[in-house]
C-alpha cells in the first residue's frame, strides 16, 4: 500500500541542485529520493546542474590590442600637430627630411610633456572606461582594493624595486651598451632640464606611469588573469604585455623581470596599490640616477662620490629585496571570485 512519507522527518529535504562544474553538459537528470523502506520513492524530482560561466578573456585581449593601436594613433596625431604647427603643411619627403629637427623639439620641455602625456592619459582612459563597462564592482574590476599588507610594507617593496631593474640593466650591459633610441633620448633630457622642470620630469616619468600603466597591465589584465589562470601564468602574460608595449626590444627584454616583480606585488598584496607605489619609486629612482651619472670633464672626486651614492642605494635596495620576498611569501593571498565580467 502506498504510504505518505511527506511528515516523516527521516526522508532527507529536497534541496536545490548545486552548480555544476562549469564543464559539465547542460543536461537533465532524473533523482529517485529514497524513503526509508526499500522500494518506496517520492515521485522524480527533474534536477539540472547549472553551469558556471568562466571569467571572460576577449575583454583583456581587446582592450590590449586597443592600447597599442591608442598609442599609435596618439602618437601619429601629435607628429601631425607638432609638424602643423611648426612647419606648415609638408610632403612626406620634407617631413622625412625634418626628422632630426623633430627629434630636438621632444628633446624640450614641451616637446618632452607633448610626447608622454597623451600616451598616459590614454592607457588609463582605456583602463577606466573598461573597468566602468564591466558589471563587476569598479574597485574589484581593477583591483583597486585596499590590500591586506601593513603600509610599510608597501614601502620596502618600493624600495626594492629599483635593484631589479638595475639587475636587469648590468646583465644586459654584459651584450650590449644600446638602450634604443628612445631611453638614450630620455636620458639626454633627463641631463639636459633641471630646476624647478626636474620635478615635473619626475612626476611625467615617475608618478603617470606609475599610475596609468598599473591601471592598464596589473589593473585590468591581471586581475582577469588570475582569476582564470595560475599565478604564473598571469603574471607572466602580464609582465610580457607589459614589456611588449614598450615597443623597442631591448627596452622591452630590459622592464619585462620589472613586469614580473610588480605582478608579484600585486598578486601576494591582494591590491595594486603597492605596485602602483613601487613602479612610481622604481622610475623616479632611474630620473634621479640619470642625472647623478659622472659626466665627462667631472673631478674624478665628484666621480667616485656619485659612484658610491648609486651602489648605496643599490645595496639599501636589494637588502630591501629579500625582506620584501620573505613578507610575501608568509603573507596569505586573497582568493579571487571567478565571475565573469
Amino acid at each position: 500500500m502506498y504510504q505518505d512519507w511527506s511528515d516523516d522527518h527521516s526522508v532527507l529535504p529536497r534541496t536545490e541542485p548545486t552548480p555544476a562544474p562549469w564543464n559539465m553538459p547542460l543536461v537533465a537528470e532524473l533523482v529517485e529520493p529514497r524513503g526509508p523502506d526499500v522500494g518506496t520513492a517520492e515521485e522524480p524530482i527533474l534536477a539540472i546542474p547549472v553551469s558556471i560561466e568562466r571569467p571572460r578573456i576577449w575583454s583583456v585581449v581587446l582592450l590590449y590590442v586597443a592600447s597599442l593601436l591608442a598609442s599609435l594613433v596618439v602618437t601619429s596625431v601629435v607628429m601631425v600637430f607638432v609638424i602643423r604647427w611648426k612647419y606648415g603643411v609638408l610632403t612626406p619627403q620634407q617631413v622625412a627630411d625634418l626628422r632630426p629637427q623633430l627629434a630636438s623639439f621632444f628633446e624640450t620641455r614641451l616637446g618632452f610633456i607633448v610626447m608622454v602625456l597623451p600616451n598616459q592619459l590614454t592607457l588609463a582612459a582605456l583602463a577606466l572606461g573598461a573597468a566602468l563597462l564591466s558589471p563587476l564592482a569598479f574597485r574589484d574590476r581593477l583591483g583597486l582594493r585596499p590590500s591586506h599588507l601593513p603600509v610599510w610594507s608597501w614601502l620596502l617593496m618600493a624600495a626594492a624595486t629599483p635593484v631589479v631593474g638595475m639587475t636587469t640593466s648590468m646583465f644586459m650591459n654584459l651584450f650590449t651598451t644600446d638602450r634604443g633610441e628612445n631611453m638614450e633620448m630620455l636620458q639626454r633630457i633627463f641631463k639636459a632640464h633641471s630646476g624647478p622642470f626636474f620635478l615635473v620630469m619626475t612626476l611625467l616619468i615617475g608618478v603617470l606611469p606609475g599610475l596609468c600603466e598599473e591601471l592598464l597591465f596589473r589593473g585590468y589584465m591581471q586581475t582577469r588573469l588570475l582569476a582564470r589562470f595560475p599565478a604564473w601564468v598571469a603574471i607572466g602574460v602580464s609582465a610580457l604585455a607589459f614589456a611588449a608595449a614598450h615597443m623597442e626590444p631591448l627596452h622591452a627584454i630590459g622592464v619585462f623581470p620589472l613586469g614580473v616583480w610588480l605582478g608579484i606585488v600585486a598578486w601576494r598584496s591582494g591590491s595594486i596599490w603597492p605596485a602602483m607605489l613601487a613602479h612610481t619609486f622604481n622610475n623616479s629612482f632611474a630620473v634621479f640616477l640619470t642625472r647623478l651619472q659622472p659626466q665627462e670633464g667631472d673631478a674624478v672626486a665628484d666621480q667616485m662620490a656619485a659612484g658610491f651614492l648609486v651602489l648605496t642605494a643599490l645595496a639599501v635596495s636589494a637588502i630591501c629585496l629579500v625582506i620584501s620576498c620573505a613578507v610575501l611569501v608568509q603573507k596569505k593571498t586573497e582568493p579571487i571570485v571567478a565571475v565573469a565580467g
